[in-house]
């Protein structure tokens, strides 16, 4: 019996097989925006004066749910996109 595992670069790569390639990458471009939107949330948070520090705390806690919702969203098509090849390579299977 063939062995299925593959390494989490693999299985991320996968996730450009489809048409919709493109559109994962844009993800992957607003996930590293979202990053240093977030490091640069904390940098300030810690450099501003006491009275804007609540302003900047919000920022950073904002972008981490935005960074979180990101990755997630990625991972869900990746998944997605792994799924339906299963499913491709299942039909061609059951047709021989």
């Amino acid at each position: 019996m063939k062995s299925n595992k593959i390494s989490l670069t693999e299985y991320l790569k996968g996730g450009f097989a489809s048409g919709l390639g493109w559109l994962l990458a844009v993800g992957y471009v607003l996930a590293f925006v979202f990053a240093a939107v977030l490091i640069y949330c904390g940098y300030k948070f810690f450099t501003v004066t006491a009275d804007q520090q609540l302003f900047w705390g919000v920022c950073f806690i904002v972008s981490l749910i935005v960074q979180v919702a990101t990755k997630l969203w990625i991972f869900m098509q990746t998944n997605h996109n792994h799924v339906m090849h299963e499913i491709q390579q299942l039909k061609k299977n059951v047709k021989k």
